[in-house]
């Protein structure tokens, strides 16, 4: 039976498979304990409009965006402003939701949309199952008490809207440093909201 579960394959399936594997703690699984970590997302819909986390919660999981846009926001002086797009294929909070940490963004549906969902919770109970699973959550905690990059975004990009001008490869890495100069800008932005309560859009810029 587990190895007809194995062979077997749907849309859906596939789909999370070929980006729950670009995921760098699922990446090296064995075939049970990565299948197990498969079939335990949920899939729900959003409305246009609704937001999935907002800032100042704790991060409530791991989401997959199967369909719609997801647009990441910050505010700033009482105004929100779109910081990043995500399209389907793309992850948010895969890292941070191991950490159940304190969001830094929003994240809302600029249409209906639908999105596969993790829980921490759900993830450590496949870790108790699984123990190379766990082993390899243990190994990102232990890297990000040394890593000297902050992490105030947390997403890997998905499918493009358009297509590619350069390579994949160069676009990966281009998509990268951005993604990098974004948290880094970010994490001054929350360094100084933290002190002053607001932070004005000339200190953005």
């Amino acid at each position: 039976m587990k190895d007809q579960v194995f062979e077997y394959d749907d849309p859906i399936k596939l789909f999370l498979t070929s980006y729950l594997r670009k995921v760098s703690y699922l990446s090296e699984l064995s075939d049970d304990a990565f299948h197990d970590v498969l079939f335990n997302f949920r899939q729900s819909t959003f409305e246009r409009g609704a937001y999935i986390f907002k800032e100042k919660e704790l991060t409530s999981g791991f989401f997959i965006v199967k369909n719609g846009i997801l647009e990441l926001m910050i505010t700033t002086e009482d105004t929100e402003i779109a910081i990043e797009r995500l399209y389907r294929g793309s992850m948010i909070n895969h890292i941070a939701f191991l950490f159940e940490e304190t969001c830094h963004v929003s994240a809302r549906c600029s249409d209906t949309m639908t999105l596969f969902y993790m829980s921490n919770y759900d993830m450590n109970k496949i870790g108790l199952r699984h123990t190379e699973l766990s082993l390899e959550i243990d190994k990102i905690k232990l890297g990000s008490k040394t890593s000297l990059l902050p992490t105030v975004i947390d997403f890997q990009e998905g499918t493009r809207m358009f297509p590619l001008r350069r390579k994949a490869e160069v676009e990966a890495h281009r998509h990268a440093l951005t993604r990098r100069l974004k948290n880094l800008a970010l994490f001054y932005l929350t360094k100084v909201k933290a002190s002053r309560n607001k932070a004005s859009f000339t200190q953005i810029i």
